[in-house]
């Protein structure tokens, strides 16, 4: 009697761990925003002469870049930790370009990659939030199904 009811409650946790195309967007913006991050480290650490604390930016910039690289990947497989993760990456990528950029340009360096990193990061940011929900679904679906013998490994 039970059969049905477990064959139907796994036929839901499987679609609920499917990722969507929103799940893909979220982490392809989260994934661009953490690509050009690091772009703009490389760049920073080719073009200014650097100092103590900008040896501190460009290595954080390269941290913040990697992470959103990889939140956004999880992203795109409806990990909910990765969604949290992502939207605190992002906000960070954007804080981080927001210092940069002004910072940059009051020494009369213009890097389109500082002015567009922001919009990314902060849309990415954005785009990451919209996904925790779903994602932590995804998580509990995963549970569920790997507590009934299932292993969902994406």
């Amino acid at each position: 009697m039970n059969g049905p009811t477990s064959v139907s409650g796994s036929d839901e946790d499987l679609s609920a761990i499917r990722p969507g195309v929103s799940d893909r967007v979220g982490g392809s913006a989260l994934m661009l925003a953490g690509f050009f991050t690091v772009l703009l480290g490389i760049q920073t650490y080719v073009v200014v002469r650097l100092v103590a604390w900008t040896v501190l930016v460009v290595v954080t910039m390269f941290v913040v870049g990697l992470c959103s690289l990889y939140f956004g990947f999880k992203v795109t497989r409806r990990r909910g930790w990765a969604a949290v993760a992502g939207t605190a990456s992002g906000g960070l990528t954007a804080m981080l370009g927001v210092v940069w950029l002004v910072f940059s340009l009051f020494n009369g360096l213009l890097s389109l990659l500082a002015l567009g990193v922001v919009p990314l990061a902060a849309a990415a940011a954005g785009l990451s939030a919209t996904r925790i929900a779903a994602g932590r679904r995804a998580d509990a679906a995963r549970a569920r199904l790997e507590e009934a013998g299932l292993e969902a490994g994406y």
